[in-house]
């Protein structure tokens, strides 16, 4: 079981993450972070389209499904499959960082097994793609930044790739490091939303 544990974290927290020799730029990204955040538009499932990804085993067919709970937490079901097959499905909660601010930002903390991590909503048109950025700061004034887009549909249209790429170069995350998720319905095997 503990095991098991540490494969989910580093599939859905570690692996898809880049080190850097600085400190989170919470302060560069913080104005960024989507303002007027609505909950309810988005939650659903999205599936992955691009993500940082490091040197780690390869993911593909990750898909998260977003629901709200009855205390306002949100659960967030991640499913994917390594780079040898095995599928993977794994539930963690998340919290709006300040849910009575006005305007809401797009800022949650995740909790996975062991640990909790920011995620920042950068940018969401709530019906097409989601751009989400997280950072953990680790020993040593070093940092691991993760960044997800995320599409309603396995395989974006080329108008919603043109704007999420425009989103990303808006909010400093280079796309030239971010890795392209297979989503390949027969090759996914997984379910439409």
């Amino acid at each position: 079981m503990k095991n098991l544990i540490i494969l989910v974290v580093a599939i859905f927290g570690v692996v898809v993450a880049t080190d850097f020799d600085r400190p989170c730029r919470l302060a560069e990204m913080s104005p960024l972070v989507k303002r007027d955040f609505q909950v309810i538009p988005f939650m659903g499932t999205w599936y992955e389209q691009r993500r940082i990804a490091t040197d780690q085993p390869d993911f593909d067919c990750v898909m998260a499904r977003y629901s709200l709970n009855a205390d306002s937490s949100v659960n967030i079901q991640n499913t994917g499959y390594t780079a040898n097959g095995m599928f993977i499905d794994v539930n963690v909660r998340g919290e709006l960082d300040s849910p009575n601010d006005v305007p809401l930002l797009g800022k949650l903390n995740v909790f996975f097994p062991g640990r909790s991590d920011i995620y920042w909503v950068m940018a969401s048109d709530y019906a097409n793609y989601a751009v989400v950025w997280s950072c953990l700061e680790l020993p040593g004034g070093r940092s691991r930044e993760n960044s997800w887009v995320l599409a309603r549909v396995p395989n974006a249209s080329q108008a919603t790739r043109t704007r999420y790429e425009e989103v990303l170069r808006n909010v400093n995350i280079d796309i030239t490091q971010m890795r392209e998720t297979n989503q390949d319905l027969q090759e996914c095997r997984l379910p439409q939303a």
